[in-house]
């Protein structure tokens, strides 16, 4: 299907800009109900976008800055391959400071994704 999917999120969904770093995905930013998200289409199959969704929650519900899926208009968190997710600001670590901060932050994922 591609990206008619984002029909699946409402009307006036409106792709932004294609956004560089990833490899195996089409990943775009995108506007939703005037809000800022990013959106993928991949070639991952519902179990695996079913994993990774819940992951994306549980992360959120306990606490990690994550990007949340926004689910469609029916409640689905992806539709055929597609996936919108909140929009997360930042860049790459430049100081030892935020070197910390990415291991405090590996160290938290590693205990919430225990079991």
């Amino acid at each position: 299907m591609g990206w008619e999917a984002l029909e699946q999120w409402g009307d006036g969904v409106v792709r932004l800009e294609r956004l560089t770093g990833g490899v195996a995905n089409d990943v775009w930013s995108v506007r939703i109900n005037r809000q800022l998200a990013v959106a993928r289409l991949g070639v991952r199959n519902d179990a695996d976008l079913a994993w990774e969704t819940d992951l994306l929650q549980h992360l959120d519900r306990e606490g990690l800055t994550v990007p949340v899926p926004i689910p469609t208009t029916d409640g689905r968190l992806f539709a055929n391959g597609v996936v919108v997710m909140t929009y997360v600001e930042g860049g790459p670590p430049e100081t030892e400071d935020d070197w910390r901060r990415v291991a405090d932050t590996l160290r938290k994922l590693h205990q919430l994704t225990s079991g």
